[in-house]
C-alpha cells in the first residue's frame, strides 16, 4: 500500500451546525493537512452542507499553486444549511476500485445527520478505499464517525475545540503513508470463537492498535491466525492464544456488546431492534431502544390531570444555536432532537411551521396551556356568563400574583392558612384570562 499512489480527498462539514467555533477548527485541522501532503499523493477537496461542492475535478498534485488554491477555497467556506453527506461520499468513492492505488477518504464533520445506515452502507460498497473520520466539536456522533471508519477500515479522530488540529493532522498523515498491514484477516484454530467485531478488520497503522472483540463458549488452548498484506507482500502469523473460563474483566463483556449494538445498528436499527433491545437490557447498556431512567420519587397529583413540562436543554459548548436548529429543522435528524417516532420505529418528519402562521400557532399553543389547567367539572363553566365559586392553585402567593388574580377578575373570598390555594368567585367569561396566568396551576370547583 505505502508503494501506491495516494489520491486524498479531504471532506469539510460546511452545515449550520458546524458554524461557528467548529468550523473553525476544522480548517485548522484541513489547512495543516495540505502541509503534510507527499509530492506522490494526489488531493481533492469536497465541501458539503445542503449541496456539495468539489474543488478540482479529478485530484491534483500537492503543488504550490494548487495548495494556494485550496487554502482559498476553505478559507472562503460559511457554516450554513442542511448537512447532506450522501453525495459527498459518493463523489469522494466513486469510482474506487483502482488496483493502482488506495484512495483515501477524510471527512471533518460533527456528524449531525439522520441517515446513518446508509452513509455506512455506501462505504461498504468500496473495499478498495479508507476512510478516515476527523469528529469535530464537543458533541459529535461518535456512533455515525465510529461506524464509518470501521467499515472504511481507516481510523477516527476527536478534534475538541481546544485541540491542537495541526497535530491531528499530522497523524492522519503518519497513518495512511506508514500502514504496517492492510487486508487483515483472523482465523482461530483450536477454540471456538464466534460473533467477533469488527466484520471488516481495520488496517493496522502505527499509530493506534487494532481492537476486536468476539465471543467463546469454554476454556482452552489455540492458535489465532492473523493474515493480512505487509507492502503488498503476502503476510501470516500464528499466536498461541489462551481462553479463560471466564473473561479476567467485566468490562469485556460491555465492550463486546457495544461493539455488537454499533454493528447491528450500521446495518439496520431498525430490523435489528429486538436483539438490540435484548442486548442493551442483558448487558446493562444504552442503546437507541433503552436508556437509563431517573425516576422522581415525589409525585403531586393535579385533580388527575397530565401537565407538560418543557425542559430546556443546553447548547453543546461551541455550537450556535439558531444555526444548528435551524439545520435540525431542515434535515431528519430533527426527530432525534424533539424524541419522535411513530409506531414502527421509524422516524416521525419534523418540519418548521411556516413564518405566516408560526403567531397563530404559538397562540394555540398557548391556549391549549391554559386549557390544561382546568378540572373537568370547570370547564362547562369557561366562557359563560355565570359567575363560579373556584378554587385557585398557584406556584406562590406572593402580593404580585394576587393582584394578577384581581385584574383577571377574581375576587378573593378565602386564603387558607397563607396556603397556596386561594378562593373566590370569578365570570366564565374570564376563566381563560385567569388560567393564562403563569403562576396559576389549577383551577377547580370550590
Amino acid at each position: 500500500m505505502s508503494a501506491r499512489r495516494l489520491p486524498v480527498y479531504l471532506l469539510l462539514d460546511t452545515s449550520g451546525s458546524m458554524h461557528g467555533f467548529p468550523l473553525d477548527k476544522a480548517k485548522e485541522a484541513m489547512l495543516a493537512a495540505f502541509n503534510g501532503m507527499n509530492p506522490r499523493d494526489r488531493f481533492n477537496v469536497i465541501t458539503f452542507a445542503g449541496d456539495t461542492h468539489i474543488l478540482f475535478p479529478t485530484p491534483v498534485e500537492p503543488s504550490a499553486a494548487n495548495i494556494a488554491t485550496a487554502r482559498q477555497f476553505i478559507e472562503g467556506r460559511r457554516g450554513g444549511g442542511g448537512t447532506e453527506m450522501m453525495k459527498a461520499i459518493r463523489a469522494s468513492l466513486d469510482p474506487s476500485g483502482s488496483k493502482e492505488h488506495v484512495r483515501i477518504v477524510c471527512f471533518m464533520t460533527d456528524g449531525y445527520v439522520g441517515n446513518e445506515p446508509e452513509i455506512i452502507a455506501e462505504i461498504r460498497k468500496h473495499p478498495e478505499a479508507r476512510v478516515f473520520g476527523f469528529g469535530i466539536g464537543s458533541s459529535v456522533n461518535r456512533h455515525l464517525m465510529d461506524q464509518m471508519s470501521l467499515n472504511g477500515r481507516g481510523e477516527v479522530e476527536y478534534v475538541g475545540l481546544q485541540d491542537d488540529g495541526s497535530a491531528a493532522a499530522k497523524r492522519f498523515h503518519q497513518r495512511v503513508q506508514t500502514p504496517l498491514l492492510t487486508d487483515i484477516t483472523l482465523a482461530f484454530n483450536g477454540v471456538a470463537v464466534d460473533d467477533v467485531y469488527p466484520k471488516r478488520v481495520p488496517d493496522l497503522f502505527s499509530a493506534k492498535p487494532v481492537v476486536v472483540s468476539g465471543r467463546f463458549a469454554n476454556a482452552g488452548r489455540g492458535i489465532l491466525v492473523v493474515r493480512g498484506k505487509m507492502g503488498n507482500q503476502p503476510f501470516e502469523r500464528k499466536v498461541d492464544i489462551t481462553l479463560p473460563q471466564t473473561a479476567a474483566h467485566a468490562a469485556v463483556r460491555s465492550l463486546w456488546a457495544r461493539t455488537k449494538v454499533g454493528a447491528l445498528m450500521a446495518e439496520d436499527q431498525n430490523a435489528n431492534c429486538d436483539v438490540i433491545t435484548r442486548l442493551g437490557l442483558e448487558y446493562a447498556i444504552m442503546t437507541p431502544f433503552t436508556s437509563f431512567v431517573a425516576v422522581e420519587e415525589k409525585t403531586i397529583s393535579e385533580a388527575g390531570r397530565l401537565r407538560t413540562i418543557e425542559v430546556p436543554v443546553e447548547v453543546p459548548e461551541g455550537v450556535n444555536g439558531p444555526m444548528a436548529g435551524a439545520e435540525m429543522a431542515k434535515s431528519s435528524m430533527a426527530y432525534r432532537a424533539v424524541g419522535g417516532f411513530v409506531g414502527n420505529g421509524a422516524p416521525m418528519p419534523v418540519a418548521p411551521p411556516p413564518p405566516m402562521v408560526r403567531e397563530s400557532r404559538d397562540e394555540f399553543r398557548r391556549a391549549d396551556i391554559a386549557a390544561s389547567k382546568f378540572a373537568p367539572e370547570i370547564v362547562a363553566k369557561v366562557g359563560s356568563s355565570e359567575k363560579v365559586e373556584v378554587r385557585v392553585y398557584l406556584r406562590d402567593a406572593s402580593a404580585a400574583t394576587l393582584k394578577k388574580l384581581a385584574d383577571a377578575g377574581f375576587v378573593l373570598i378565602a386564603q387558607p392558612g397563607g396556603a397556596k390555594l386561594v378562593v373566590g368567585k370569578i365570570a366564565g367569561t374570564s376563566l381563560r384570562a385567569l388560567a393564562a396566568i403563569q403562576e396559576v396551576t389549577m383551577i377547580a370547583p370550590r
